[in-house]
């Protein structure tokens, strides 16, 4: 007999938190929401039936309290936070509250990189080559990493969605990449240990969708492709694989089959492999024993809802599919972040979203959303603003409405991803035709835009016919960056800045106002909303002056100074630690030809800084 479930709380957060309560709302199931002090206003609160607060999304002793305190069934964890805590889930199962999710065994088994390699191996599932137990220290990751052979994966044993996570080519980045990843295992999952594997270079990377109830039926659904990765975080994913064929798809889901069954699995989880996409050898990865982010394109191609089944699973019900599920068309979703893609960093971009308007709705697109114009992007939380998913009858139309949805968002106040993401989906060759790999971005980023963004400025520089003396040869354009224009006359470099919304674009040359008479795309992208003309003796000035300053690329926590005060330092060196939503990013000297020693620190370890803030001064 199915055990009624009647509330159920939220542990998260953002998009996938409403995501969440519009399903149990159809089901008629009361949703509870959470909410620290820094998400009091957010959308996925204010869209609550009721909220609650706790201290932090990681506390289990809040978590748990909520529960009893509303009276809730079962708890569904999302994504991150505590989905995959095994600590979590035994103490909800104490209280006989349902978690939505693998029992405690299996979330044990398969939660932990470490353990899952060896049951993968054991049930015959190929593995990448690496050590099978806990990285020790940085001194023990670089005797292992000699051992296996560079390049060589770091990665948390806890966790996923690219925290932990860092690729080494040598000893100097592999001793770097071990105290980034240890503190951000501990900050994001309460877990700090490591292991180290091969990195399986110009990969692809290709999963499998499961489904497993409590009396012994396990079901695969169709893969998906995630290769389009930065910072080894997806943001471009698709289902299916352009690369899989029948007997590949066959093969994959038998593998993942045998891997939940090898574990008792309950509940939806997937099963994650690295493909060569020349020999399509491949090899097991992990599983996530959770909701993925990127679920909407398997409901998009299957026409189930992933939560839905997942709560279905808690109740007791049997689950009533084939084994291996058919896609029915094809589904490509993109992850929408806030952050600065033009320099190829894709460092987080904080503010308030001045105007946020999403794609109408057409047919075949779906958008899920944490957020709404006027709402702020913080620090403290992963910068994904919505994800838009697409669907047709093939993948050249799903990519195509994919397109036309991407056209439709404006975004002002934060930086974004989506000038880039158009840019991938309609001009790279390799995604259209559906050979990229891992390293598409890696080697994609300089390139996204440029050559468009130039052809527009040619385009606004012959209709100014002002003379005088030539400014740098330099633009800033939002969602771009500084891009270098080549131009015919000696009055046509330009400097892109923002002027109040309800203005009217116009290009100032000199001091002339000029129309703007036409933009490439720029109604959609935002890519220009004002140019003046950049002043040369103060431009070279400024610049000679922030060559010997280190300033915050962005909002967040100073975490580390490896530098003292009279310390000569050189060019690249480490000189301070930045975290931000949960990653920590290096801060290096600025390159000016010769070292360059400290003058000056003015900030402490812990203070938190805004984007533009000293954090060194050099003499």
């Amino acid at each position: 007999m199915p055990a009624p479930l009647h509330r159920i709380l939220i542990a998260n957060r953002g998009e996938i938190a409403c995501r969440i309560a519009r399903t149990l709302l159809r089901l008629r199931i009361e949703p509870v929401s959470v909410y620290t002090d820094a998400d009091a206003s957010s959308l996925h609160v204010r869209s609550a039936v009721r909220a609650e607060r706790v201290s932090s999304y990681l506390s289990i002793e809040d978590m748990v309290q909520v529960a009893q305190r509303t009276g809730s069934d079962a708890v569904h964890p999302g994504y991150g936070f505590l989905s995959e805590n095994v600590a979590f889930a035994e103490a909800l199962a104490a209280d006989n509250i349902h978690f939505i999710g693998p029992p405690p065994a299996a979330l044990a088994s398969m939660g932990d990189k470490l353990a899952s390699k060896r049951i993968a191996a054991a049930a015959g599932v190929p593995t990448i080559p690496g050590y099978s137990g806990v990285v020790r220290d940085a001194q023990h990751a670089l005797e292992l990493a000699r051992t296996i052979a560079y390049p060589v994966m770091l990665k948390a044993s806890a966790g996923g969605g690219g925290k932990g996570m860092r690729i080494a080519f040598d000893d100097a980045q592999l001793r770097e990449a071990f105290t980034l990843c240890a503190a951000e295992a501990q900050g994001a999952f309460g877990d700090a240990r490591l292991l180290i594997e091969k990195y399986i270079e110009d990969a692809r990377h290709i999963e499998v969708q499961i489904l497993a109830d409590r009396h012994g039926h396990v079901v695969a659904l169709p893969e998906r492709e995630c290769s389009v990765q930065r910072r080894n975080q997806k943001v471009l994913e698709e289902s299916p694989s352009p690369l899989v064929d029948v007997a590949m798809r066959q093969q994959l889901s038998e593998e993942a089959i045998a891997l939940a069954r090898a574990v008792g699995y309950q509940s939806a989880g997937t099963v994650e492999f690295v493909v060569n996409g020349r020999d399509r050898s491949h090899y097991f990865l992990e599983m996530n024993t959770r909701l993925q982010v990127e679920h909407p394109v398997t409901e998009a191609v299957t026409g189930l809802d992933l939560v839905e089944q997942m709560v279905r699973v808690a109740r007791g019900e049997k689950l009533d599919l084939g084994e291996v599920v058919p896609p029915h068309g094809w589904a490509i979703e993109a992850r929408v972040y806030a952050e600065d893609a033009s320099s190829g960093t894709f460092l987080p971009s904080c503010g308030r979203l001045r105007r946020m308007r999403e794609p109408p709705i057409e047919t075949g697109v779906r958008i899920d959303t944490g957020f709404e114009e006027g709402d702020t992007v913080s620090v403290y939380f992963d910068p994904m603003l919505s994800k838009v998913v697409a669907h047709g009858a093939d993948r050249e139309q799903a990519r195509e409405r994919l397109l036309r949805a991407l056209d439709g968002y404006v975004v002002d106040g934060v930086q974004t991803n989506i000038a880039l993401l158009r840019d991938i989906c309609g001009g790279c060759e390799a995604f259209v035709q559906g050979t990229m790999t891992t390293s598409l971005l890696r080697d994609y980023r300089m390139r996204f835009g440029e050559e468009q963004v130039r052809q527009a400025l040619r385009v606004l520089a012959q209709e100014a016919t002002v003379a005088g003396s030539p400014p740098p040869v330099m633009a800033y354009v939002r969602d771009y960056g500084p891009v270098p224009i080549e131009s015919t006359s000696a009055a046509d470099a330009l400097l892109v800045h923002r002027l109040p919304p309800r203005r009217a674009p116009r290009l100032l040359v000199h001091g002339v106002p000029l129309e703007i008479l036409r933009l490439y795309n720029a109604e959609e992208w935002r890519l220009w909303q004002s140019i003046r003309p950049a002043h040369p003796a103060t431009d070279q000035a400024s610049a000679s002056a922030s060559l010997r300053e280190l300033r915050a690329p962005m909002p967040g926590q100073l975490v580390a100074l490896l530098i003292q005060p009279g310390e000569r330092v050189q060019a690249g060196q480490e000189v301070a630690v930045l975290e931000a939503m949960k990653m920590r990013n290096v801060l290096r000297a600025p390159d000016v030809g010769d070292s360059l020693v400290v003058q000056q620190l003015p900030v402490n370890i812990g203070c938190l800084v805004q984007k533009g803030d000293l954090i060194v001064a050099f003499e």
